[in-house]
């Protein structure tokens, strides 16, 4: 199922709900990123992919969580511990 498969349902239910099917669609690795502060070119290069790819799935996510920019998507990230432990990683910003 892509991300614009999406029943309603699946985006109006529980937060964690939506947080356990983006990992099939490689954008939790995106949001982690996002949340410790990288930007799209940093995520891009970290994770082989091109900006605007990082760029969609950011997108998209606010679009399936319904939100409405970035701050929030990091709120929202922070919030429910999607993070995860990348904050330590070599980002290049050093």
């Amino acid at each position: 199922m892509t991300e614009a498969n999406w029943p309603p349902s699946l985006v109006t239910s529980s937060p964690m709900l939506v947080m356990r099917v983006l990992p099939v669609l490689g954008t939790l690795p995106v949001l982690r990123l996002v949340a410790v502060g990288l930007t799209y070119p940093q995520i891009a290069a970290r994770l082989t992919l091109s900006v605007r790819t990082v760029q969609n799935h950011v997108q998209n996510t606010l679009a399936k969580l319904q939100l409405h920019n970035k701050a929030q998507l990091v709120r929202y990230a922070l919030e429910n511990d999607v993070a995860g432990d990348v904050a330590g990683g070599d980002d290049g910003a050093g």
